[in-house]
């Protein structure tokens, strides 16, 4: 049906909103959705980045919302991630990626695990540190 659903577009740094009359989305929701397309594209990218060169199979990603944190593994192989994570800087979001993937093959947070994470972002620890910075603002974007 032309009209019922409302569009979000990027002119360099501008976002523009065009609501369709139809849609009984509200506008930080259709925000949400757009963003979540964008994340998943985003993380998948990454994942199938870093995960060959980190010795995996590439892996199930599920994007969840959590409060609490921005991503885990299961020994199953498979990855949940933050949505939220698209807001952040992209190397944010690759060390988030790198984290949870060297997870896979490295559980808890011994000297091998970082030394692991460090191999594939040296600068992990800045990007860490920028995270828990702007958590809260983060988790209260969009909200209704």
């Amino acid at each position: 049906m032309a009209g019922a659903r409302s569009s979000l577009t990027t002119d360099g740094p501008e976002l523009r909103l065009d609501v369709a009359s139809r849609d009984r989305r509200s506008s930080p929701a259709v925000i949400r959705d757009w963003l979540r397309r964008r994340a998943r594209a985003a993380i998948d990218e990454a994942v199938a980045r870093h995960a060959p060169a980190m010795g995996l199979p590439l892996v199930r990603v599920e994007l969840r919302d959590p409060r609490t944190r921005w991503g885990s593994a299961s020994r199953n192989g498979r990855l949940m991630l933050s949505w939220r994570l698209v807001m952040a800087p992209p190397e944010a979001l690759e060390t988030v990626v790198v984290h949870e993937l060297a997870h896979l093959r490295v559980f808890g947070h011994g000297p091998a695990f970082w030394a692991l994470v460090a191999s594939r972002r040296p600068d992990h620890a800045d990007w860490r540190r920028w995270l828990r910075g702007h958590s809260l603002e983060l988790h209260e974007a969009l909200a209704e």
